[in-house]
């Protein structure tokens, strides 16, 4: 089953390396691999076919939800997306890396903002800002998969998205367990609630209804 997206896999990864070697040829290399550090997610069919099954069910859920009407066609497409992202966001952070011999944790909190005041290291800026971007888009949909507005819940969702990433990285030894990535990942979270409610003040407002309505019924 595996082998089936195995041309899918590599497809994937050849249409990452031609998207990073042409942005390297252009004035935004120097940026670009600063950012970035040379990372480059290796995606295997497994992983691919992981995604797939992961939406295939995603997608039977949201019919079922629909047709009885438990969920609006919005809540139900932006569940896709949200769904779609979520699998991104772990496997580009968890599944696609290389794991280490140990597994390394660091629980001295806000050691990077200390680092940056006294440092003033582009570096340690860059850590925090790309740890708050990835869980800006989860503060964003969160609401618009409920349908209804919920700061509690959406931050609380996101530190528990955060956690889990946390977590795995520490398990299967791909990355660093710290606390500055969880508070980073939460304030990112709490960023993107903020940006719904600019964007969409409309969205989630409980439905009023007046005298005259009662009236009239």
């Amino acid at each position: 089953m595996v082998n089936v997206f195995l041309p899918l896999a590599r497809w994937l990864n050849r249409a990452l390396l031609i998207l990073s070697t042409k942005i390297y040829q252009t004035d935004m290399s120097n940026l670009t691999e600063d950012i970035w550090e040379g990372y480059r997610p290796n995606w295997t069919p497994g992983t691919i076919g992981l995604g797939m099954v992961i939406l295939i069910v995603t997608l039977i859920v949201l019919i079922v939800l629909h047709h009885r009407k438990k969920i609006t066609f919005g809540q139900g497409l932006a569940a896709v997306f949200f769904v779609i992202y979520l699998y991104l966001m772990f496997g580009s952070t968890v599944f696609t890396r290389t794991s280490d011999a140990v597994a390394h944790v660091n629980t001295d909190f806000l050691w990077e903002y200390r680092k940056i005041l006294v440092d003033h290291s582009w570096h340690y800026v860059k850590e925090v800002l790309l740890n708050m971007l990835m869980l800006v888009p989860v503060g964003f949909m969160f609401p618009l998969v409920r349908g209804k507005r919920g700061v509690v819940l959406a931050v609380l969702f996101g530190f528990v998205c955060s956690l889990s990433i946390e977590g795995l990285q520490w398990l299967f030894k791909c990355g660093l367990f710290e606390y500055d990535d969880l508070f980073n990942n939460t304030v990112g979270t709490l960023l993107g609630y903020v940006l719904y409610r600019i964007l969409m003040p409309w969205h989630g407002r409980k439905k009023k209804f007046g005298r005259q309505s009662k009236r009239a019924a």
